[in-house]
């Protein structure tokens, strides 16, 4: 591929919306999005606001996580110093103020220690793919997007920003 292709690529992202996302549960039994066909044990599921010009609402997530030190740091034991990786397979629903119910799955990675001044911040990255049967978001189901931002595992609270890729509609 070209380098004026990668390019036209990379600058298609176009934000979608931010988040303010909190965890509100770690009960299994409160998951938005059951175990099956996710990667890893379940850490918790949260609610939060979603912002943007063209999406605006509620999110309800469950977070499923793979090789994850959060759990130590949730049990209250001692973390090994340094970065630490895990796998991060998110899901949910997003409730429009319009009324719409958006589904996105997520795939990705979490970086705690990135800080070494703060290492209860995490940096996370994931893929976010979008379903919906409602007629005025539909063209989320053919679009693949990207979330990145941080967590907090001191307030249990993270922001993320949402961007899609391409342009068209």
């Amino acid at each position: 591929m070209s380098q004026a292709k990668l390019h036209e690529i990379s600058e298609g992202l176009e934000p979608l919306f931010d988040a303010e996302l909190r965890y509100t549960s770690e009960s299994e039994a409160d998951a938005v999005i059951p175990a099956e066909g996710r990667e890893g044990v379940y850490i918790g599921s949260g609610d939060g606001t979603v912002s943007g010009e063209t999406l605006q609402g509620t999110i309800r997530w469950s977070l499923y996580t793979a090789d994850c030190v959060y759990l130590l740091v949730r049990r209250g034991e001692e973390v090994p110093p340094g970065q630490h990786l895990c796998y991060t397979n998110p899901g949910g629903f997003i409730e429009t103020t319009d009324g719409a119910r958006i589904r996105f799955d997520a795939k990705g990675y979490g970086l705690r220690g990135f800080d070494p001044v703060q290492p209860h911040l995490w940096r996370l990255t994931m893929a976010l793919q979008f379903s919906t049967e409602d007629p005025r978001y539909r063209w989320l189901s053919t679009r693949l997007g990207v979330w990145e931002g941080q967590f907090n595992e001191q307030t249990q609270s993270a922001n993320y920003r949402a961007y899609l890729q391409g342009t068209e509609r």
